[in-house]
C-alpha cells in the first residue's frame, strides 16, 4: 500500500470513528431528553448570558432543567447562571450535580465536561 494511500485510509478511519462518537452522544442525549426544546433554552440562556443578562440567563436554564433533568448541559449552564449572579451556593450545587451526571451518565462520552467542572468548582 502505498504511503498516499495509507495516510487517506488512516483519515477515512478517523472520520468513521468521529462519526459513531457523534451518533453515541446524540443517541445518549436522546435518551436523557425529554423533548428537544432544552436544546433551544440552552442556546438562548447562553446568548443572553453572553449579552451580560444573567437574569434571564437562569430563566432559560432552569427552563432547561426542568425539561431534561439528567443532562450535563443544562445542569452546568445553570451553575453558570448562578455564579454569574454570584450566587455561590447555588452555583456549586448545580456544578456538583452536572459533574455527578457526567460521571456516571455514559463516562466515556462526558470526558470534556468532567475537566471543565472540575475547573468551574475550584474556581468558586
Amino acid at each position: 500500500m502505498s504511503p498516499k494511500l495509507r495516510r487517506f485510509s488512516a483519515a477515512a478511519g478517523i472520520l468513521v470513528l468521529l462519526a459513531v462518537f457523534a451518533v453515541q452522544l446524540l443517541l445518549s442525549s436522546r435518551r436523557n431528553s425529554v423533548t428537544w426544546d432544552e436544546g433551544h433554552h440552552l442556546f438562548s440562556g447562553y446568548m443572553t448570558w453572553k449579552q451580560h443578562h444573567p437574569e434571564q440567563a437562569l430563566v432559560e436554564a432552569q427552563q432547561a432543567v426542568a425539561l431534561a433533568p439528567n443532562l450535563v448541559n443544562p445542569q452546568a449552564a445553570l451553575g453558570d447562571a448562578m455564579a454569574a449572579l454570584h450566587r455561590t451556593p447555588e452555583a456549586r450545587a448545580c456544578y456538583e450535580r452536572a459533574l455527578h451526571l457526567a460521571e456516571t451518565v455514559e463516562p466515556q462520552l462526558q470526558t470534556a465536561w468532567i475537566h471543565d467542572l472540575q475547573a468551574k468548582l475550584a474556581a468558586l
